[in-house]
């Protein structure tokens, strides 16, 4: 067990760990990022519409996860480069809609 302070908010953290060769700082961040990562996961799942997969090959699956990704990212880019208040959900949306909208 490595336990670790974090001297943010004053939490001593355990964790369980089978790598006796790196430091309690690194399980730390390695934790960490596995939940940054989780997190992002989450998000897609929850705003990435997918009613149907494309196919149910290892390739069509992976294909239709970086698709969702690239999405994201643009989306992301978009709203950082246009400093929108709004958030990644409602930028998606916004372009969904006005995607099909007529301008002259």
């Amino acid at each position: 067990m490595v336990t670790y302070h974090d001297s943010e908010t004053g939490d001593d953290v355990e964790f369980i760990t089978n790598n006796f060769e790196i430091s309690a700082l690194e399980v730390a961040n390695l934790y960490r990022h596995r939940w940054d990562i989780e997190v992002f996961f989450k998000w897609i799942k929850q705003n990435i519409v997918v009613k149907t997969l494309w196919g149910y090959s290892e390739n069509a699956v992976k294909t239709h996860l970086w698709v969702a990704i690239i999405a994201y990212l643009i989306i992301a880019r978009i709203k950082a480069d246009y400093k929108s208040p709004y958030s990644i959900t409602e930028v998606a949306m916004l372009i969904r809609i006005s995607a099909l909208e007529r301008v002259d």
